[in-house]
């Protein structure tokens, strides 16, 4: 099986700054899901959805572009746990699991590809297609 950490040290600590920064936008949504005021929650989406993903997005699409012109993944020139979880993070949290662009893509074409890219190595499509609903927000 082949790895999907980069086996430079400089790659890997990329890689690891791409999945915390999913974790840090995952208890972004936590505040969101767990708040009990109604009004401050959809306080707390919009600001969300209208200023931090944009800019995460944008972020991310910059780094993207910076690896071979944003061809081909995140990391270095094969796909990482880094491209694995950005796409888990937006087709979980921001797509609700369906198997099409998530609507945030829309401006972001080399994002939009790369989600493509991810979701349909055959290993990850075929599970997409057979893995079990989840009535809570994350479908995994």
């Amino acid at each position: 099986m082949a790895s999907l950490a980069p086996s430079d040290d400089y790659l890997q600590a990329r890689c690891d700054m791409l999945v915390d920064n999913n974790k840090d936008m995952m208890d972004r949504l936590g505040e969101i899901v767990w708040e009990l005021d109604e009004v401050r929650q959809e306080m707390l989406k919009k600001k969300f959805y209208d200023e931090i993903l944009p800019v995460q997005m944008e972020n991310i699409n910059k780094l993207l572009q910076e690896n071979n012109g944003g061809k081909g993944y995140l990391v270095g020139d094969k796909i990482t746990y880094a491209d694995i979880g950005f796409f888990c993070f937006f087709n979980g949290y921001i797509n609700g699991g369906k198997l099409d662009v998530p609507e945030q893509f829309s401006k972001y074409p080399l994002l939009a590809d790369l989600y493509n890219r991810v979701m349909n190595k055959p290993k990850i499509l075929e599970y997409l297609k057979h893995r079990k609903p989840n009535r809570g927000q994350y479908p995994y």
